[in-house]
Formats: structure tokens, sequence, C-alpha cells
């Protein structure tokens, strides 16, 4: 496959020549060759991407932004804004501006985070894809039948990953200490500058504040920028075709 030709991501920090004049020598293939540079270029960003994010299901383990549908135009607007808040956040390494995307169940919106977490790591930044529900139940696994907290890392290592994307925030009640975790999570990301990326079936921000109450709100108020998205449930359209 031509992706065993690519180094790794922590290989290529080692290669003082430009990677893809590398690879394409050892293909034979002119290093000056626009066209063969271009497509070297996007495989090596599909790599990197694949490299440096843990936790994508295999569901989604091809979903990016190339492939989001938008059989409306505003999907297309949608997939403009995403398009230039990506080019924003990767032309600021240092940026922490998160995003928020909400709407109705199957509207696309994991497929479109995920896609956003690619493009963003395609630029070597460590990812972490986490399901809420997953992490609920691993967090409530941090407590012993006393009620006392048992070891476990998963807090720091969710409040030390550089980017990280939530999705599916909401789909559950939470239980007090469960809450307690998750908002010493987004407290910590947003005091440390880290960008997070939340998908929900919650509208944003009424929903979100009568769930999660006002502090967490305002921290990712400050922290996020909001999209919503069409009311298209692209899994009922499968089902009814």
């Amino acid at each position: 496959m031509i992706e065993r030709i690519f180094p790794t991501a922590q290989e290529d920090q080692m290669i003082e020549d430009d990677p893809v004049t590398t690879i394409l020598r050892r293909l034979d293939v002119d290093p000056m060759d626009a066209t063969a540079r271009a497509q070297m270029l996007e495989i090596q960003k599909a790599v990197f991407a694949r490299d440096m994010i843990k936790g994508i299901p295999p569901l989604y383990v091809d979903a990016a932004l190339d492939n989001w549908k938008t059989p409306t135009q505003r999907h297309e607007n949608i997939l403009g804004s995403i398009r230039r808040y990506c080019d924003y956040v990767n032309a600021k390494p240092d940026e922490s501006l998160g995003l928020i995307l909400h709407g109705i169940p199957g509207d696309g919106k994991t497929h479109a985070a995920i896609g956003i977490l690619k493009v963003i790591c395609s630029r070597r930044r460590k990812g972490v894809f986490l399901d809420m529900t997953a992490l609920a139940d691993e967090l409530r696994r941090e407590y012993d039948d006393d009620g006392r907290e048992s070891p476990g890392d998963i807090v720091g290592d969710t409040s030390n990953t550089p980017i990280a994307l939530i999705d599916d925030l909401g789909r559950e009640r939470l239980t007090s200490d469960v809450y307690a975790k998750l908002t010493h999570i987004v407290g910590s990301r947003y005091r440390s500058r880290k960008l997070t990326i939340i998908t929900s079936n919650l509208l944003w921000p009424a929903e979100f504040n009568r769930r999660f109450g006002a502090a967490l709100v305002s921290r990712l108020t400050e922290s996020c920028r909001a999209i919503r998205m069409p009311d298209i449930d692209f899994r009922t359209e499968r089902i009814d075709q």
C-alpha cells in the first residue's frame, strides 16, 4: 500500500529533507512534478492524521470533510464555514478556539466533526475522539464501591490532549460525580487553552444551559463557536430509500 512508504509522524520528525521529496525519490518520480507532489501531500496529511488521533470508531474511519454530504445550499454554506474555521485554526498553531456542532440526531454532526479533527491533526497536532457515553462509563469506573476515587487517568488524559472531540454531549443524564468530572475536564481545557470540539443533539445555548448550568455554558461560550446543523436526518433518508 502507498501508506507504507510514508514515514510515521514520529519518523518524519527525524528526516531533514522535505518528506514528500524523499517519498517521490523512493518512487523514482520527479520531486518537482506538481501533480505528484499534490497527491503525495494529500496522502501524507491523511497518514499523519491517522497517527495523531486516538479513538475514532470504525464506522467513521473514512469520514472526511471531502465526503460530507451537502444536499442543500445550507449544507454548502456550513461546509464553507467549517473549512474557514480549519484554515483559521491551522494558521495559528496555538489557537484554542473550539467548535460546537448541534442539531437533530442523524444530521451528520459526528462525520463533520471527525473531518475537522483530521484536518487539524494533519498538522501534527495530537487529538482524541471521545464518545460521551463511553466517557461517562469510564468516569463512573473511577469510583470504587465505597464512592472513593479509584486509580485511573482518563480525566488527566482527556484534559491534557491538545485537541479533543467530545461526541454526543448530553445524550444521557449524568450523576453528580460524573458531572463534576466532566466540568473539571471542560474547565481544565478552558484554563490551559486547549481546543475542544463538541457535537450534541441539544440546541445551543438554551438546552445546554438547562442541562449543564450557566457556569459550564459560560466557559464554552468564551472558548467555542457554535454552528446549528440543518434539520435533515441522513439515517432516516437512507432507510426511506
